[in-house]
């Protein structure tokens, strides 16, 4: 069964998330449904841009996630993202300020 690395651009064109799914549009449809976690509002404020890359098999797309996480290091990625995120006494902190929130017109860092 074939999947895909999906990658989501703010209007700028900073990079705010990498993931990998079977079926992109289901995918698309929970991340801009969902109400919870901390990706869900800067991902429904900011998200203009979803770039897809196609894999024979979903193991060999979350690999390529895995890897484009650590290379490319986007702002809402938390695992395998220690360019941006650490754990501290099992929450994760952010190692850079916030993210410059496209829709107030500002400029992504």
């Amino acid at each position: 069964m074939s999947a895909v690395v999906y990658r989501v651009y703010d209007r700028n064109g900073a990079l705010l998330y990498i993931g990998s799914t079977r079926e992109i549009n289901a995918r698309k449809a929970i991340h801009m449904a969902d109400r919870a976690s901390h990706i869900a509002w800067p991902m429904q404020m900011c998200a203009h841009q979803w770039q897809t890359q196609e894999y024979p098999t979903y193991e060999e797309a979350k690999a390529a996630e895995v890897a484009a996480i650590k290379a490319e290091a986007p702002y809402l990625n938390r695992q395998h993202n220690p360019t941006r995120w650490h754990r501290v006494a099992g929450e994760w902190v952010s190692l850079l300020p916030l993210y410059d929130m496209a829709w107030r017109g500002e400029k992504s860092a």
